[in-house]
């Protein structure tokens, strides 16, 4: 892990801003219509969801390293850099909040957290050591 200076551009899938879908009518997936399509199957989600499996070992790791890198630093009576913690918080806090916008079909959001997540996760990978 270098210490590069330049600006990292998240690889999330953007897609063009479309019109907020309409409210739910009866040509959509429901307990009486269950072939209709499902807006939380869309290329778009899948293509975020995609990126959220691929994002989320490598954080989970990273975030694993770092916790064990603070253990030793409070048994040893030190104390764990701010920065880092704070980082791993955001990035925690950001990968849930994904998850969750994915989860319930809201690509905007879970585009928006995931961005974060992954400024996160490059942050603490270039600054952990």
């Amino acid at each position: 892990m270098g210490g590069g200076t330049g600006n990292a551009n998240p690889q999330v899938p953007v897609r063009p801003v479309q019109p907020a879908p309409a409210p739910p009518t009866p040509s959509r997936a429901s307990p009486t219509n269950p072939t209709a399509a499902d807006p939380r199957n869309s290329d778009d989600l899948r293509q975020l969801r995609d990126f959220y499996n691929q994002l989320s070992p490598r954080a989970e790791a990273v975030l694993a390293n770092l916790d064990q890198m603070k253990r030793q630093t409070e048994m040893n009576r030190g104390v764990f850099r701010v920065d880092l913690q704070t980082a791993m918080l955001s990035l925690r806090d950001a990968l849930a909040r994904s998850k969750r916008a994915l989860d319930t079909g809201d690509a905007d959001g879970a585009r928006s957290y995931l961005g974060t997540a992954y400024q996160q996760l490059q942050y603490l990978e270039q600054n952990r050591r």
